[in-house]
């Protein structure tokens, strides 16, 4: 995992996927504003067409999934095109959580992207967070998956206690998103049936 500085971090990150091959793993780290603001970028190239990796990602349990160390996860709204949903992490015997909104956008045939930010009108123990997947077909069966997050801890204990490991685990999110699209396409993969072997003549 690459770091890129703070004063251009998210324009180095950008700049530097562009120039990676989409053929490994790509992930930057950011740090902002004097360390105040942690994140980063990622990109994945997956096995699977744009169409598959949208509904593994946009499904109701998708979030508990993707997020580490979650306690406890609550849907309390929800339409085609955006949910809102209360999160509770754990570490130990200490928690925290907060209430997140995840939003769709989709353009037919080209890219779709899922917007999340933290509700900042309701109880949270994070200052902010925000950032979005894209998801980009690539050729016929496969997509590109982006990845960028912003989090803000604040200026309190919670931060000197666990900016470092907030940090790590969010760069965890996009390798956890495509080991879900794996699965499934594993699954769906496992159900088609197999064609018959041909048989040798006698």
């Amino acid at each position: 995992m690459r770091a890129v500085s703070a004063n251009a971090s998210a324009p180095a990150a950008r700049s530097a996927m562009k120039a990676a091959s989409v053929d490994r793993p790509q992930d930057f780290t950011v740090t902002e504003v004097d360390g105040s603001i942690v994140g980063g970028e990622a990109l994945r190239l997956v096995d699977a067409p744009a169409d598959e990796v949208v509904s593994v990602l946009f499904r109701p349990d998708a979030l508990w999934r993707l997020l580490p160390r979650v306690k406890d996860f609550k849907v309390l709204e929800e339409t085609a095109e955006s949910r809102l949903v209360a999160v509770t992490h754990a570490v130990g015997p200490i928690s925290g959580g907060y209430t997140m909104r995840v939003a769709k956008e989709s353009v037919p045939g080209g890219p779709s992207t899922f917007w999340f930010w933290v509700d900042p009108d309701r109880p949270r123990d994070v200052d902010s967070a925000w950032g979005f997947f894209r998801i980009i077909p690539y050729g016929a069966d496969r997509t590109l998956l982006g990845y960028q997050v912003r989090i803000d801890l604040g200026s309190g204990l919670v931060r000197w206690l666990f900016l470092d490991r907030v940090h790590k685990a969010a760069m965890t999110i996009p390798d956890r998103a495509l080991g879900m699209v794996n699965e499934h396409t594993r699954a769906v993969r496992a159900e088609k049936p197999q064609p018959d072997a041909p048989t040798r003549a006698k």
